[in-house]
């Protein structure tokens, strides 16, 4: 959902596959798994007041979670998978952080 890639697109061959896309370039490079689509064009043409930069650096840590949750839940072994319990724990979490923007 993060990515905008399907699990068959023509970029995974040869054993590639859409959760070693992810963890591949987790969490460096998170901005080149997340779908630009997905990003407002807000969030991506934002000033560099105080404001502004807080709120960029807690969309990418955001970002890092979110795509953290997706790897967790993709690996190939459905025992080795994050409980769904703490998914939604997690994803309450992130969603009050990016609430408590607001709050600055």
């Amino acid at each position: 959902m993060l990515t905008g890639k399907r699990p068959t697109d023509e970029m995974f061959k040869d054993n590639q596959n859409l959760h070693q896309f992810a963890k591949t370039l987790f969490p460096e490079r998170v901005l080149e798994i997340i779908d630009h689509r997905l990003l407002s064009e807000e969030i991506e043409n934002v000033s560099h007041d105080e404001y502004d930069n807080k709120m960029r650096s807690r969309m990418h840590e955001s970002l890092v979670s979110l795509v953290r949750i997706g790897v967790l839940c993709s690996v190939e072994s459905p025992k080795e998978r994050m409980d769904m319990k703490d998914v939604v724990i997690e994803l309450h979490g992130v969603r009050d952080f990016i609430l408590s923007v607001e709050k600055y």
